[in-house]
């Protein structure tokens, strides 16, 4: 009797722990339906965002990435991060921007690398990651197209590389809780994933994350585009701002 008892016991706490699990996911899931229903924003294109800045012989500048770098949320090509970069470099720029909305590391490596020889860049920003997180890419994955996606880059001679860390998710408010624990939870394993390689290749390394988390914290709504997801102007400037920062922190500027 006690053994019976015992094993009731047993399989009831089993599936209560099965239907929490399953309730869970199905959480997940359902707040990621409604999460991604939202308004598309577009980006801009090459011919809106390529541009000569200053006057003098230019930095050669290109970009490669998803749509962090491709201005999407920007109300205009001006305040794109490339261009707010370029700006804050206070010098003669010729800027290049390769960058597509969506871009994965994989399409990164496959469709915007192959043009980067031709524009012969003296450095190359990669911003490109956060599509990863949610493509559901594994680190694996992740390391293999980044490394080649530097390596890449490194053949075309440049003589920098800048290569941007994933954004916070933690604090994107298209996503409800506790969708948006697991994407920052999911955002900081990748981004370290990103970090590492950076380093292997000796390139430049923006913690996009750690800088500018606590400025989006502070002020989602101001901080945001209409999406809810993409940085606003605001949003591209604490960007910006980060990256000038460890630029001069390495002694580059």
């Amino acid at each position: 009797m006690v053994k019976r008892r015992l094993r009731v016991r047993l399989v009831r706490i089993a599936v209560t722990v099965l239907a929490t699990v399953l309730a869970f996911i199905a959480l997940i899931v359902v707040q990621a339906l409604i999460a991604f229903r939202v308004e598309r924003l577009d980006g801009f294109t090459r011919a809106q965002l390529d541009r000569r800045i200053g006057t003098g012989t230019p930095l050669r500048v290109t970009w490669i990435g998803d749509s962090t770098s491709a201005g999407v949320g920007a109300s205009a090509p001006e305040h794109a991060l490339p261009i707010v970069v370029a700006e804050a470099l206070d010098r003669a720029v010729e800027v290049s921007v390769l960058s597509v909305s969506g871009a994965t590391s994989g399409d990164a490596l496959t469709e915007q690398l192959p043009q980067l020889a031709s524009l012969e860049p003296d450095w190359v920003f990669v911003a490109i990651g956060s599509n990863d997180v949610t493509h559901l890419s594994s680190r694996a994955s992740l390391r293999r197209n980044l490394d080649a996606l530097l390596s890449g880059v490194e053949a075309a001679g440049p003589e920098r590389i800048i290569v941007l860390g994933v954004a916070e998710f933690g604090g994107t408010p298209l996503f409800a809780r506790p969708l948006r624990t697991l994407a920052g939870w999911r955002g900081h394993q990748l981004d370290a994933v990103v970090a590492d390689v950076a380093a292997e290749h000796g390139a430049i390394f923006v913690p996009i994350a750690r800088l500018t988390g606590p400025g989006f914290a502070a002020d989602p709504v101001g901080t945001h585009a209409r999406d809810r997801f993409h940085p606003n102007d605001a949003g591209y400037r604490l960007w910006a701002d980060a990256t000038i920062q460890t630029l001069h922190a390495a002694g580059v500027l």
